[in-house]
């Protein structure tokens, strides 16, 4: 799966060439784990367009969920990050805005 984020100006034709293409991540376990953690549950109770983004940490993993509701407001509105182990253990969670 993959989302198609096109940019829209009020007095410019639409232009689907500058569309951004973001590749969906599978739902893996490091996914499914942060998603248990207490910031990840309070999060998907109102985001309408959640997407997660995965990096591979020296001891861990860092997965980032957003909303593209909020995309390009501010790099970091509404976010939740949660920092896992190795063995998939919630290290941190956070929620921003």
């Amino acid at each position: 799966d993959v989302y198609q984020v096109v940019p829209v100006h009020v007095f410019r034709p639409l232009d689907p060439s500058g569309a951004e293409t973001i590749y969906k991540p599978e739902n893996t376990a490091v996914v499914a784990a942060a998603e248990n953690a207490p910031a990840a549950a309070q999060f998907a109770t109102f985001a309408r367009y959640r997407f997660a983004t995965v990096a591979t940490l020296e001891n861990g993993y860092r997965v980032v969920f957003s909303d593209f509701r909020f995309r390009g407001e501010r790099r970091n509105a509404f976010q939740c990050t949660v920092v896992l182990d190795r063995n998939l253990h919630v290290l941190r969670h956070q929620f921003s805005f």
